[in-house]
């Protein structure tokens, strides 16, 4: 669970890295963040306690992880009982170790001028062009297609399909996100009516006219 933990946070900088240097045409910039969540009010416990603690089975604290488990594994089954579901140990045991129901992810954004990273809320998003909504849609999509891409073997395909691609986006935030596309080393096969292929960020390009 450590290593997935840590294996979580580093794909998460990589791609934090990659959206700071990509700012939109307007200046913001976005960041994902990973953040622990209560897990439990009583045991005053987090998601990164559980993390530390499963490391040195040797702390005091290590009770904490103890009675935390035994008391989620014990909910679990009073709940299979009273919804007269029948789950076996092992699903159980799963559902209680899943390390990402212990973190929460949130995007936030640095106007431009400004040195602090605010939560995209969704008041401060519909505040935003329609240009600035996808880009802020946009980037967290191709992030989360990276991290499914490199939970595969390395000679699986990584191929993004897209229908009317970045539609209302403008030609300075496209080749942005065609950018992004090539540092995070994703194939794409986009149809669109306004896209020309010839931005800057694009290493190789077929194209294909359909009358």
């Amino acid at each position: 669970i450590k290593r997935r933990i840590a294996d979580s946070k580093a794909w998460i900088k990589e791609i934090d890295d990659i959206m700071r240097l990509t700012p939109t045409s307007s200046g913001k910039i976005y960041k994902l963040d990973w953040s622990p969540v209560i897990v439990d009010q009583k045991l005053n416990l987090r998601g990164d306690n559980l993390e530390e603690l499963l490391g040195d089975v040797k702390l005091k604290e290590s009770t904490k992880v103890k009675e935390y488990f035994k008391n989620r594994i014990r909910e679990k089954q009073e709940n299979e009982k009273r919804n007269g579901t029948f789950k076996n140990n092992y699903e159980i045991i799963k559902e209680v170790l899943d390390y990402r129901k212990w973190f929460e992810f949130s995007l936030k954004v640095r106007e431009p001028g400004t040195t602090t990273d605010l939560n995209l809320s969704k008041r401060k998003l519909n505040s935003y062009s329609g240009g600035e909504k996808v880009m802020a849609v946009y980037i967290p999509l191709f992030s989360a297609l990276y991290a499914r891409f490199n939970s595969a073997s390395k000679d699986s395909l990584r191929i993004l399909a897209m229908d009317e691609a970045f539609s209302v986006v403008d030609d300075e935030n496209i080749s942005n996100l065609f950018g992004i596309l090539e540092q995070l080393d994703i194939n794409y096969l986009l149809a669109s009516q306004k896209l020309t292929g010839t931005y800057p960020t694009i290493k190789n390009l077929a194209i294909i006219h359909i009358e």
